[in-house]
């Protein structure tokens, strides 16, 4: 019965790290993305939308930065040729 217990107490911390890992991470690339935008809401979403776009391909996590830094450069070029 005490190995059961161990056993149900250690998978269940492990998942609970994993859990809160994931969530830290989702932050932190969340929060990235927003000091990308410098307070544009437009780019803000065009930002979360490839963000979603990213997860569903599964970019790796070193090329996150670099991808977004240069989105954000896109989409400003984009809108000072539009203006």
């Amino acid at each position: 019965m005490v190995y059961v217990i161990i056993v149900v107490s250690t998978l269940s911390a492990l998942l609970f790290h994993f859990y809160l890992y994931r969530l830290i991470k989702r932050w932190a690339e969340r929060d990235f993305l927003r000091s990308l935008c410098e307070d544009d809401e437009e780019k803000l979403q065009f930002l979360e939308t490839e963000y979603a776009n990213v997860i569903a391909r599964r970019l790796k996590r070193d090329a996150f930065e670099a991808h977004f830094n240069q989105l954000a450069t896109d989409y400003e070029q984009q809108r000072t040729k539009e203006s």
